[in-house]
Parts: structure tokens; C-alpha cells; sequence
């Protein structure tokens, strides 16, 4: 079983957020904690931190109190917490496409933290060094289409 949290804090300034998501693989004894902060509407910065089971306790405890940690901080920084709360998903593994679906913009920003998600080096780990890997939409003439550093900005 593989459960992400997500969270979503605006500052009290409405200038800037702070997003905590976890993912846990009780099963594989992995897990994760991904931050993200910077402008509100922007990407902004991405830091992750990663957890493996290796000393009995159990996983999601861990990662919890971590989780929990980083939101307590954020709090007393200016950041507010949603009336929502924290949003938690479960996915019955890590192959689910749904969850590789919600995780894609990770994955993109920050392969090496995500790679073990799918046993190895993820899609954006084998792209070209920083470009990213944008559709071309179906409107764009033959010119734009053939350029190599199209979608790369």
C-alpha cells in the first residue's frame, strides 16, 4: 500500500507558498517528504528528503512526525493552514498510474528523489540534462515543432 499527504500553505502575506507532500511505501520500506516553496502560482524551489526502514520502527510514523514537523514550522513562520487540512490518497502500489500522475511535476523537478518510485531512473532522469520534456501542442507550425529547444525555457 502506497499513501501520499499533501498539504498546501499560503502565507498570511497571500505573496508566497509552502507545499509538503509525502509518499510511503510500507511495503517496499521506502518513503519520501518533498517541499516546495516560492511565489504564489510559481514552481517555485523543491527539496526532498528521503526515508527507508531500516531501524524497525515503522515507516509512516516516521515520516508523519516529519511531515507534521515541517507543517508546525511553517506555521509559526506565517503560513496558514487550509480549512481542508491535509489530503491523503491511497493507492493500492507503486505502479498505479494515478499516482505517477499526480507525481509527474516531482518527478520532473527532482528525478533523483523520485527514481526509486519506479524501480530506477525515472522518465526525466533519461531526458537531455535540463530540458524538459513539454507536449508540443497540436496548433504549432512544422518550424516551431523541429526545434530542438522547444518547451526547454
Amino acid at each position: 500500500m502506497t499513501t501520499v499527504k499533501k498539504i498546501s500553505m499560503p502565507h498570511n502575506g497571500g505573496t508566497k507558498e509552502y507545499h509538503i507532500l509525502s509518499v510511503v511505501d510500507e511495503t517496499a520500506g521506502r518513503g519520501v517528504v518533498i517541499t516546495r516553496w516560492g511565489k504564489a502560482g510559481a514552481w517555485g524551489q523543491c527539496e526532498a528528503k528521503n526515508f527507508e526502514n531500516d531501524d524497525g520502527f515503522t515507516l509512516g510514523s516516521i515520516v508523519d512526525d516529519y511531515f507534521s514537523q515541517r507543517m508546525r514550522d511553517k506555521e509559526t513562520r506565517g503560513y496558514k493552514r487550509p480549512p481542508r487540512g491535509v489530503e491523503e490518497l491511497s493507492y493500492a502500489s507503486l505502479g498505479d498510474e494515478a499516482l505517477r500522475k499526480s507525481l509527474m511535476g516531482y518527478e520532473r523537478k527532482i528525478p533523483e528523489a523520485m527514481a526509486w518510485l519506479y524501480g530506477g531512473a525515472s522518465d526525466a532522469a533519461t531526458a537531455s540534462p535540463g530540458a524538459e520534456t513539454d507536449p508540443v501542442p497540436e496548433n504549432v507550425d512544422a518550424a516551431t515543432k523541429s526545434n530542438p529547444l522547444w518547451g526547454t525555457w
